[in-house]
């Protein structure tokens, strides 16, 4: 038998860790287009009557610059709190995490995950607050996602681990 090299020490460990970028990029994603979509249907439509279609047109191009950027920033907030949440729960869920009922439990994490960055930033703030369901849904278009195509993409990486193997 001869030796292959790996970057796995121990089994189901690096998995989880790999899967933190394609779910973050995807949760990124839905969560800037439902958060702009929540934008845009709740603008007035008088708000661009005024304006030529030049100005439109820039308009719509500034928009798209600046949902990339924040596409961007978003993958790495993200990535940073499946890091916190989604990681040791992949860890501690193992190989039962293709289980259906693990994805109830990390939409569960997920949303307490956006509890607490809901929470954490009305915390911070000098005024007196009370917590924001709003915040707390428009962080949360960002958190289910996460929590749902993250333990999709640590269930494709175990099985690439497992067929490579």
């Amino acid at each position: 038998m001869s030796y292959r090299p790996t970057y796995e020490s121990r089994p189901g460990v690096v998995a989880p860790v790999g899967a933190i970028v394609p779910a973050s990029i995807g949760a990124a994603e839905i969560g800037v287009l439902v958060n702009a979509a929540i934008v845009i249907f709740t603008l007035p439509a008088d708000e661009f009557a005024g304006a030529s279609p030049a100005e439109l047109l820039l308009m719509i191009g500034a928009a798209g610059f600046a949902l990339a950027l924040v596409v961007v920033g978003a993958s790495f907030v993200i990535a940073f709190y499946l890091t916190i949440f989604g990681l040791p729960v992949a860890w501690l869920l193992g190989d039962r995490i293709a289980h259906p009922l693990a994805l109830g439990l990390a939409l569960i994490d997920a949303t307490i995950a956006a509890a607490f960055a809901v929470a954490r930033s009305s915390f911070l703030s000098s005024e007196a607050s009370t917590f924001s369901w709003i915040a707390f849904l428009m962080v949360g278009a960002f958190a289910i996602p996460a929590g749902f195509l993250y333990r999709r993409q640590v269930i494709i990486a175990r099985e690439e681990a497992e067929l490579s193997a």
